[in-house]
């Protein structure tokens, strides 16, 4: 059975389709990339996908059960979590206190009962735990407007992750990073799926997409028009057309 299935999905936008009859199936324990040139609809299906939008038409199941009418943080409880190309963390909070206030607020529960719960200290020391995991303990306990790009972005996977996800959609993790910076991103996303975490990442910066991904699904004026292995799939004369123009 297919952890995640979209199923003919479809969304318009003033009378122009974003998403057109988009199906796509995920099983446990894959690594997808979706890919396009801007305004493929590629984000737009990620919001329909948790529950940020609602489709026009077509359906969502999440590990065998309909979810296109649930809210997101339904989702979330259920296991779906999405992660925002922009960080918007709470900025005069620890990076510990954002990875506890961020989980909750995720599952809809009351951020502030996160941090006043009899629970407190073991929810802390799991925040350790999940900011150890992603390479930045040693940041714990800077403030959020402290720290550069790179670590918020690593800290918002540590968030997602505290929600006990089974499938994390990463929107453009690696937008506004350096080199270097990206491919560090990229290794930890790589180990987060050997440890069996099933992921759908959007992503403009191709080199690593094709380095990390096992699977590669491409988008183009809000249609479908190639899945399959990374590099097989580059290699279709309309992908080629979708990043390169005509003349290719």
């Amino acid at each position: 059975m297919n952890l995640l299935e979209i199923r003919e999905v479809t969304r318009a936008f003033g009378g122009v389709l974003a998403v057109d009859r988009v199906s796509l199936a995920v099983p446990p324990g894959a690594f997808l990339g979706l890919i396009g040139p801007n305004g493929a609809g590629k984000t737009t299906l990620l919001r329909l996908t948790c529950g940020l939008e609602r489709p026009d038409g077509g359906s969502v199941r999440f590990a065998g059960r309909e979810v296109t009418r649930l809210p997101p943080h339904r989702r979330a409880r259920a296991g779906m979590v999405l992660t925002h190309q922009v960080v918007r963390p709470f900025r005069d909070l620890t990076l510990t206190e954002n990875v506890l206030l961020g989980a909750a607020r995720e599952l809809g529960q009351n951020p502030l009962r996160a941090l006043a719960s009899f629970a407190y200290r073991r929810r802390r020391e799991e925040a350790a735990a999940l900011l150890r995991r992603v390479g930045i303990a040693e940041f714990a306990g800077r403030t959020a407007a402290e720290v550069p790009l790179g670590i918020l972005k690593r800290m918002q996977i540590a968030r997602a992750l505290a929600t006990g996800p089974r499938l994390l959609l990463l929107d453009e993790p690696l937008a506004g990073l350096n080199q270097s910076e990206a491919r560090a991103i990229g290794d930890l996303l790589t180990r987060l799926h050997a440890e069996g975490l099933t992921l759908v990442l959007i992503e403009h910066n191709l080199a690593e997409v094709l380095r990390i991904v096992e699977r590669l699904a491409v988008l183009d004026r809000g249609r479908l028009l190639a899945e399959g292995e990374p590099r097989e799939v580059m290699r279709e004369p309309e992908v080629r057309r979708a990043y390169l123009g005509e003349a290719a």
